[in-house]
């Protein structure tokens, strides 16, 4: 998917996929100035953001099994 795309075009490809689970990953530049904005701020009060050090605590967290399990 093209994450340039917009969120109304993101919402449409997740809906499409069977289980219509999605995760967005970045490191922490756009992240740092995410924490400004309201939306986020609240997101992540509620646990719908989550900050993991590696890859591969993310890869644990969300289900993906790799060469490093």
């Amino acid at each position: 998917m093209n994450e340039h795309q917009g969120y109304s075009k993101q919402a449409l490809a997740v809906l499409a996929q069977p289980e219509k689970i999605a995760f967005n990953v970045f490191d922490s530049r756009p992240c740092d100035l995410e924490l400004k904005l309201e939306n986020f701020c609240n997101a992540e009060d509620s646990g719908a953001i989550i900050t993991l050090d590696t890859a591969e605590e993310l890869a644990s967290r969300i289900g993906v099994i790799g060469p490093w399990a």
